[in-house]
């Protein structure tokens, strides 16, 4: 575990703070340094009670203490250790790593943070810290550390794939939508056939309303999963968008025969046949969409009671507009106050 290991880089620094002390008190410190070497805790703990009686103002052996409790699970004593030995020398690295775990153990995590980012401004390379912070701030939604520790990872190839996609997520939380793309470009270009990639780049340049390019990458991404539903359907939408109609039809026709119980798709299909006029068509598909309880339900009310009203039949579209107001489509208002009088 880590702060085994800084048990060894401590150990160097507190004989060093030695030098002018009791020979018995040497003795006393490296006895408390084997007791946590061979994990045991408790003897050590009491070893560096003696050491801080003898001298107290000697951080190696409130820092020694400190991690002995965080081994032994006594968090908020391993805190209020650590405290008092950084209060006494600043410098010592180690003792912010470890008092980050503690403050993490009691839930305290805007302190851990802290610590742990005054950490890496000393050891800014150490895979651990990076990969602690990147988790903590992640946590907390702290998302602006945790987009440097994710580019600091994959650049440094600690980053799976996982963090890659999660980096993604963390561009959009920061409204970071053309750096996204910079950094799906980047990722592509390395490697051209992470067809996933192409996926993700697909989604950023439909939320860009570069819908062309996104379905050029779409057309990629479907050469290796030719079924693939979410990519299909956003496909549909770039389709949508571009007023290519017929092309979305014969998308969404297919998503409806790979999953007909879909009510999503049945109101989708539903919305392209408003869009080409086509009132009676999408008043059924409207309704099978109804049946199957899809979701955005007051919206496929809204446009039902369009389709309705456009051949004839403005009491049962007044009717759909009312449930769509009460299930909350603001727009169903201006409707019925225009046309339902």
């Amino acid at each position: 575990m880590k702060h085994i290991l800084i048990i060894c880089i401590i150990t160097i620094y507190g004989i060093a703070n030695l030098v002018g002390q009791t020979q018995k008190e040497i003795d006393l410190f490296n006895e408390g340094i084997k007791f946590q070497q061979s994990e045991k805790y408790n003897e050590a703990v009491n070893t560096f009670n003696i050491l801080i009686t003898m001298a107290p103002t000697n951080a190696s052996y409130w820092y020694n203490r400190g991690v002995a409790k965080l081994q032994l699970k006594n968090y908020g004593e391993a805190v209020v250790d650590l405290n008092k030995c950084i209060y006494i020398d600043t410098s010592i690295s180690e003792a912010y790593f470890n008092r980050h775990l503690a403050y993490k153990f009691t839930s305290n995590f805007q302190f851990a943070l802290a610590d742990i980012s005054k950490y890496i401004e000393n050891f800014p390379n150490d895979p651990e810290s990076r990969k602690s912070r990147y988790s903590l701030s992640m946590q907390m939604k702290e998302y602006e550390y945790s987009e440097i520790d994710a580019k600091w990872m994959i650049k440094n190839g600690i980053g799976s794939d996982t963090v890659k996609v999660q980096l993604l997520s963390i561009f959009d939380a920061l409204k970071k939508p053309q750096e996204k793309l910079n950094f799906l470009n980047s990722e592509i270009s390395k490697n051209p056939d992470n067809v996933k990639m192409y996926y993700f780049r697909a989604l950023c340049n439909h939320e860009l309303e570069k819908f062309e390019l996104s379905n050029s990458d779409l057309e990629r991404f479907l050469i290796s999963e030719p079924k693939n539903v979410d990519a299909m359907k956003l496909k549909f939408e770039n389709y949508f968008f571009l007023k290519q109609f017929e092309k979305s039809i014969v998308i969404i026709e297919e998503l409806i025969d790979n999953n007909k119980k879909n009510g999503t798709f049945y109101a989708d299909y539903g919305h392209v046949l408003l869009q080409m006029r086509n009132w009676k068509e999408a008043e059924k598909k409207f309704t099978q969409a109804i049946k199957m309880k899809t979701e955005n339900i007051s919206y496929v009310y809204l446009g039902r009671g369009i389709a309705r009203y456009n051949i004839g039949k403005v009491g049962l579209a007044c009717q759909d507009w009312e449930r769509s107001v009460l299930m909350g489509e603001k727009n169903a208002s201006k409707y019925m106050e225009q046309y339902c009088k």
